[in-house]
């Protein structure tokens, strides 16, 4: 009995921490919108983290993790300065996350050639490269793509909605906009407090999708080092065009799209083992 009471009063313990936890962290909801509110800009306040990644951030998780941690003006003031600093810190190793996915996607690197891990050797990789076709990104939340739900035509019915692709910034605009309800897991805590951990992005680019991107360029004749996701579309509208995948999973082609993002998508989510061809026609 002894040993039973006392794994009960362990549970009962753990759950009011963790209860205490949640409100402390739902306290800070004010800060975060203060935290985007004083960026200079409208871009600059795309450029943040979603709340779930706020609260990971060092100067905050000090603010509502620890047990004797008291959420209250005067705390959140003096984390001002800290909190800036895990921001520059976050938009530095975002975007050297990003150049890293794409190059090491569109780059004939050696096997033993690794990308150097300095964001200070990235100068040149700046705000347009990052809006290239090349270098656009996939939302990497793990709800994002959903199937249809109900019967089309009826008051319940919600169509399928595909995973977001785009620019870096247009991914961070559509997160702030379709994921702003998340709350960190166990796993992402765990993880912030490894000092030694690699950041942790809801960003990705499978390989596939940058050779599927490589490929629509190389049909339309367009140089992927400087084109534009406007460029293949002005493409495919001006003459007419269309983009299919022609060699699917299981052979055959796929359906002709005029836009070009249903095919990426598309490639994303029936395969991940086969090399991408895309024809323009």
């Amino acid at each position: 009995m002894l040993k039973v009471l006392a794994a009960s009063r362990k549970k009962r313990l753990a759950a009011a921490e963790a209860d205490a936890q949640a409100k402390r962290r739902d306290a800070l909801v004010p800060a975060y919108q203060a935290f985007r509110n004083r960026q200079p800009s409208a871009e600059a306040m795309i450029w943040t983290p979603l709340f779930a990644d706020f609260l990971l951030f060092p100067s905050v998780r000090a603010q509502w993790q620890p047990r004797a941690a008291v959420i209250g003006q005067d705390a959140i003031d003096s984390a001002q300065e800290g909190i800036d600093e895990d921001l520059n810190e976050w938009r530095t190793s975002l975007r050297l996350h990003v150049i890293h996915l794409v190059l090491s996607n569109t780059l004939d690197l050696p096997e033993d050639e690794e990308l150097d891990s300095d964001a200070d050797a990235y100068d040149q990789y700046d705000g347009d490269f990052l809006k290239l076709l090349a270098s656009s990104v996939f939302c990497a939340v793990e709800d994002c793509r959903h199937a249809a739900v109900g019967r089309k035509g009826t008051p319940d019915y919600v169509p399928a909605r595909p995973t977001f692709f785009g620019s870096l910034l247009d991914v961070l605009h559509h997160q702030h906009e379709r994921h702003d309800y998340l709350l960190p897991s166990a796993h992402e805590l765990a993880h912030a407090a490894d000092a030694n951990a690699e950041p942790h992005f809801r960003i990705a680019l499978p390989l596939e999708a940058s050779n599927a991107v490589l490929a629509m360029c190389e049909a339309a004749e367009l140089d992927d080092e400087v084109t534009e996701p406007e460029d293949l579309d002005e493409v495919l509208e001006g003459e007419g065009g269309w983009v299919q995948w022609s060699n699917m999973p299981g052979g055959g082609h796929g359906r002709k799209e005029q836009n070009f993002r249903s095919v990426v998508r598309r490639r994303l989510s029936l395969s991940s083992g086969y090399p991408c061809s895309a024809g323009v026609c």
